[in-house]
């Protein structure tokens, strides 16, 4: 044994001692007097050059051939060994590997008792006692809440307060300068109108979707970071087993609050087909992902936490009535599976590592979004130089205004949620902030968005783990489902703003 002295002679210590090096000796390692028989019994059979009698007996006994032992030359043909392994197996008193197992494992635990020094930990540590209360009945829902609440003051009044600023001492100036040089006209129009490639592309993207995701993203890295969303995989497993879905479900559903492709991607892994269906359905409809998530916030959060409060409870009230009626209509014909989760523990997150991922999933933002932007900014100016948006707002627009209540001009976010939820996002705040969204419109213009077509990326994942008969399934599914949930909660609301 060398003793670590700290310094370059350590090395050499090692080398010196290793001449010296005998086989351990498993001191204290009993099997019982019936399985000590058998081994003797099987050792005694084996050929007289075999290498590791013992060893070479133990695999005899279980089901193992001698000539396993004999890699480098003939291997014995007597069949001897076998015969006595089989007549010392049947006079166990058990199973031959569970005894063989036991033997073992008393052995290293002993000898783990001598060795290995174990630091007491207290049973209050406080960052254990959080991801215990995480997933407790009583105090997870009160922590969920919390965090809730405290991530919509912080995309609310910090991340709208920064797009306003920005918008105002950036967008503003620029928009008032080129309206001064640019004729009136097309490039007024193409640049910096209502669909403009600057105003609705770039600087929707960059000074109104960025700051409100950056400080969305900081807080959910941070609580991604901190291992919490594990543990919130537990407290929602009740939950979840009342829809029918066993425990591989769990994680791509607290994965969709992340990003929604990734997370049916993940339900892959789910054995049971009906189970693979009900979750990726559930991930497409009313979930939404984490980009998505603090728009709403931003959007919600300037009617008020009431509205937020409200759209967010019809949310969760039709994606567990889907829930429940997928898992009652749906055939059990698989039994199903137990939840086994690794949970990593709580622990202080990183402000290096939050931050990193933050700017990383910027990028990856900015990255796939961008051109999205510019690209719908284009195909809307399009639509509406050739007539055809006005035409769409003429046919369909007094079908969002009787079962939606939704202005004419939402036409227009809805066709956005074909290329990106952000860029409906996006214009949905500039509805706001012209005042053609008042407090009801603005609810039912977030819960719509949210459940209303899966975007593009999403329902190719959506295609790629079902087919394609039963991704076109879940899409059609799930619109008209968003449909009828918007129409009945707007006229709830409806109803309770005349009472």
């Amino acid at each position: 044994v060398v003793e670590q002295r700290g310094g370059a002679d350590d090395v050499s210590l090692l080398a010196q001692a290793l001449p010296q090096a005998r086989p351990a000796r498993p001191e204290g390692l009993d099997h019982g007097a019936a399985l000590g028989a058998a081994l003797e019994i099987v050792a005694a059979s084996l050929p007289v050059d075999c290498p590791y009698p013992g060893a070479a007996a133990r695999h005899v006994l279980l089901g193992g051939a001698v000539a396993d032992f004999f890699p480098a030359g003939p291997a014995p043909s007597d069949n001897s060994p076998a015969l006595a392994a089989a007549a010392a197996a049947r006079a166990l008193p058990g199973d031959a590997l569970s005894l063989l197992t036991n033997g073992a494992n008393q052995w290293i635990d002993a000898t783990c008792r001598l060795l290995v020094q174990q630091r007491s930990r207290h049973d209050r540590d406080i960052l254990q006692l959080v991801a215990r209360m995480s997933r407790s009945l009583v105090f997870g829902p009160p922590i969920l809440i919390s965090i809730l609440y405290v991530t919509f003051i912080l995309v609310v009044d910090g991340a709208n307060a920064i797009a306003e600023l920005l918008n105002a001492r950036v967008w503003n100036p620029i928009h008032a300068y080129l309206s001064g040089v640019l004729p009136q006209g097309f490039w007024t129009d193409f640049l910096i109108g209502d669909y403009g490639v600057l105003s609705m592309g770039l600087a929707n993207a960059l000074l109104t979707v960025l700051p409100i995701l950056s400080v969305f993203y900081l807080v959910f890295n941070t609580l991604e970071d901190m291992g919490y969303l594990p543990n919130l995989s537990v407290l929602t497993r009740r939950i979840l087993g009342r829809l029918g879905l066993g425990g591989s479900a769990i994680m791509p559903l607290v994965l969709g609050f992340g990003c929604k492709t990734m997370a049916t991607l993940t339900a892959r892994t789910i054995a049971s087909k009906r189970e693979r269906f009900i979750t990726i359905f559930l991930i497409a409809f009313a979930i939404p992902c984490a980009g998505q998530m603090g728009l709403n916030m931003s959007i919600i959060g300037r009617m008020g936490l009431s509205a937020f409060f409200i759209s967010s409870l019809a949310l969760v009230v039709v994606e567990l009535a889907a829930g429940y009626l997928l898992n009652r209509f749906l055939s059990h014909t698989e039994e199903a599976e137990g939840f086994i989760l690794e949970l990593p523990p709580i622990r202080i997150p990183q402000p290096k590592a939050v931050l990193r991922k933050t700017v990383h999933r910027l990028y990856l933002f900015l990255d796939e979004s961008l051109g999205v932007f510019i690209l719908a900014a284009l195909s809307l100016f399009t639509l509406d130089r050739l007539g055809i948006l006005q035409g769409l707002k003429t046919v369909l627009g007094p079908v969002l205004e009787k079962f939606l209540g939704l202005p004419a001009s939402m036409l227009d976010a809805v066709i956005l949620l074909l290329a990106r939820h952000e860029a409906a996002a996006a214009l949905i705040i500039e509805l706001i902030r012209k005042g053609q969204l008042d407090y009801r419109q603005s609810i039912i213009a977030v819960t719509l968005t949210t459940m209303f077509i899966p975007c593009f990326a999403n329902v190719m994942a959506m295609t790629k783990v079902l087919g394609a008969r039963s991704s076109m399934t879940i899409f059609f599914a799930v619109n008209l489902a968003a449909l009828a949930s918007c129409s009945v909660l707007n006229l709830l609301l409806q109803w309770y703003g005349q009472a």
